[in-house]
């Protein structure tokens, strides 16, 4: 039998503010389970949280929010009640009106507690936070439903508002791993359906005239159109709002409706592929909380304790072992083939800066860059080339042995601007790589001939798809992608740049030998970190495509207009 939850905490919500800042941790055990009891609060104005030993069999709702998130107006006295929480006090003060909205949610869904993890772990206990972050996965995963709170906890944003919760490194597992995830929205217009270019759903109220609920796929499905037309009960006119809550159109809103896609679900590496190219485009306020915040969307729990917080790079080490152990997929192959590779494991982009707030951001000579700015909206498709991404196995230097269709490359001696697809001699073909270098495909024999001081190949990493509304093979005929990679010491290699192919070239690609490679490096993990890069040298193949490999949301979405202006008109129509 399941201990009964003990009662840890119960503080009237009249006392709470954010010059004392709460703390439970004189109240709580270390490495227990913690909910806030929705009924305390909303009928004895009570904060109230209960422990449990065991993992809660009651049903609980998860909320999901940004550490940082949209600044409150002054003059809105309801934001003017809130509290701050010891351990936490870089992120905002926690709104009781908001938490009062996200009670009311879950007591509506017939859920009695909520899981917040900053009330909820003690924020000022080390060996509680380490373990809890182990847990994380499984928080979200059980829960009965997860609530996302976009403008995060001090504020309920409107659909017309843009947040950073898109951008947040641990908002991805949230949205991923529960059965069924809601945006609770401030909201006037009462209830209602909704259209996003075909796709429909519904907009739930849940206070009047106050706020109310649409499921996480409609709230991207109108980001990614950049408007919804909500129609609501009391009126036959639709109303076309403009939709940028998770932001605009882009590849990590496009990465992240990957990861979600139902018709992608059966394919594990569209979906793990996703998940990584996502979270590169995300942030956090502590590094190695980048690789914690995804690692149990692959069924993997790493220990925290084992890794310093500033610690990414041994972290996604380990989680790559072990996803490769445990019979995955190198899905993390192709995230970007537009940054150059991180110096010190290759198989990986250059990782962005991490920080408590705004968006993942790369250095280059010009300035700090957002990551998405290098990213296309590609996935995987083992069809294309008749095999998956590779699997095999990495050492804890990050060295990745596999096997790959490879072919012997040499520099090109002469017109550098000559590209692979206008080449007509099938005997001696060129790869022209991101960097602007053009190799010559050799023989055996001719490779034992060439006087190149350096081993070097081309190898083919898959056959990548555009992902988004209106793709076609017109659009892009550069799917099959590859890297050069250079020998730096005895049958070790790493990637210096990487290629594309015409896809009239995948009978021709899918001819050449398979070889084994150890790809890693070529620095020490002891070095410092990447160089900024010169975004115009080089990573230049894909720029062509850019305008029309970007998904331009639809006429209807000029013809929006804001929230308020559209909760003005109703509420002239129908409450005067």
């Amino acid at each position: 039998m399941l201990a009964q939850p003990q009662n840890i905490l119960q503080v009237s919500l009249k006392s709470l503010s954010q010059e004392c800042a709460l703390d439970i941790t004189p109240f709580a055990t270390p490495q227990r389970y913690r909910l806030i009891d929705c009924d305390q609060f909303m009928q004895n104005e009570m904060l109230c949280i209960d422990e449990f030993v065991d993992f809660p069999s009651v049903q609980y709702a998860a909320l999901s929010y940004v550490w940082k998130g949209n600044p409150v107006d002054p003059s809105d006295a309801k934001s003017h009640h809130s509290f701050s929480v010891a351990g936490a006090l870089d992120g905002d003060p926690i709104s009781i009106h908001v938490l009062k909205h996200a009670c009311l949610v879950a007591v509506k869904h017939g859920v009695r507690y909520i899981w917040l993890d900053r009330l909820c772990i003690m924020q000022t206990n080390r060996e509680d936070k380490n373990w809890q972050i182990k847990q994380m996965s499984k928080m979200y995963k059980r829960c009965n439903i997860c609530v996302v709170l976009p403008g995060g906890v001090q504020k309920l944003v409107r659909i017309d508002e843009e947040t950073a919760w898109i951008h947040r490194g641990w908002t991805l597992q949230e949205l991923l791993m529960p059965e069924r995830v809601i945006v609770l929205l401030a909201w006037k217009l009462g209830e209602g359906s909704m259209m996003a270019d075909d796709a429909s759903g519904s907009v739930s109220e849940v206070t009047p005239q106050e706020s109310a609920v649409m499921s996480a796929t409609d709230v991207l499905n109108a980001c990614v159109a950049g408007y919804l037309s909500f129609t609501s009960t009391h009126s036959p006119s639709p109303f076309l709002i403009r939709s940028c809550v998770f932001g605009a159109a882009s590849p990590n809103l496009s990465a992240t409706t990957v990861a979600m896609s139902e018709e992608l679900a059966s394919d594990p590496d569209a979906r793990d592929h996703a998940i990584w190219q996502s979270a590169l485009m995300r942030t956090s306020s502590r590094p190695v909380d980048m690789v914690f915040s995804i690692m149990g969307l692959f069924g993997v729990i790493l220990d925290p304790s084992m890794f310093h917080k500033d610690d990414r790079l041994g972290a996604t080490i380990a989680l790559a072992k072990e996803i490769l152990r445990t019979g995955g997929r190198a899905s993390w192959l192709g995230m970007s083939f537009r940054l150059p590779p991180c110096s010190t494991l290759c198989t990986f982009p250059m990782f962005a800066g991490t920080s408590v707030s705004g968006k993942a951001l790369v250095r280059t000579k010009r300035g700090l860059r957002e990551v998405a700015e290098f990213v296309d909206g590609e996935y995987p498709n083992e069809l294309g080339l008749g095999a998956p991404l590779p699997g095999g196995s990495m050492d804890d230097a990050g060295y990745f042995t596999f096997s790959a269709r490879a072919v012997h490359l040499v520099p090109r001696i002469g017109n550098r601007d000559e590209r692979a697809d206008e080449i007509t001699n099938s005997d001696r073909r060129l790869v022209t790589s991101m960097n602007g270098k053009a190799w010559e495909i050799v023989s055996e024999e001719e490779h034992g001939d060439s006087t190149s001081p350096r081993n070097t190949y081309g190898i083919i990493l898959g056959w990548f798809q555009d992902y988004y509304p209106g793709a076609t093979l017109a659009h892009n005929k550069h799917y099959i992608k590859g890297a050069v990679v250079e020998e730096h010491a005895p049958e070790k290699f790493h990637i210096v740049t990487f290629f594309s192919l015409h896809l009239r070239d995948r009978q021709w690609v899918k001819s050449w030998q398979e070889r084994q490679f150890t790809v890693g490096g070529p620095n020490a993990l002891t070095h410092t970190g990447d160089d900024a890069f010169d975004e115009n040298e080089g990573y230049q193949l894909l720029e062509e495509n850019k305008a029309s490999r970007r998904h331009v949301a639809g006429a209807k979405a000029r013809w929006a207009r804001s929230q308020i202006e559209a909760e003005d008109d109703y509420m002239s129509k129908y409450y005067t």
